[in-house]
């Protein structure tokens, strides 16, 4: 039993570092972004590839997540987040954040209108 879960700990770790060393960090960012996670995401990945030995490039990552922001940070994302309920969690870049949150408040009430 105890070779058993020592082999697990040791089959993920080996994933967790093959991962690591071949993430392409820019996609990642983007995709982060895309996805409406918070910029602060890559610590996470910066902490989870730390303990296997490898560096995130956090340059990459960020470059990436800015891109994936200009996606993300739309009237029409704003407004689905807003219709459905959901709460903001990514900051827009001053360029955008007004036509976002115009869609954002748009769909907000409608989702109040018809929830209360």
């Amino acid at each position: 039993m105890k070779y058993l879960l020592l082999i697990l700990l040791v089959g993920c770790s080996m994933n967790v570092k093959k991962k690591c060393r071949q993430a392409d960090w820019r996609a990642v960012g983007e995709m982060d972004a895309r996805s409406g996670l918070k910029r602060s995401q890559y610590r996470t990945y910066q902490d989870k590839c730390h303990e296997v030995g490898v560096d995130v490039d956090t340059r990459l990552y960020l470059s990436g997540y800015e891109q994936g922001l200009k996606m993300y940070c739309t009237y029409e994302t704003g407004y689905e987040l807003g219709l459905n309920g959901k709460p903001l969690s990514v900051k827009c870049p001053d360029g955008s954040a007004k036509n976002f949150m115009r869609g954002y408040k748009s769909g907000k009430r409608l989702y109040q209108t018809r929830n209360y």
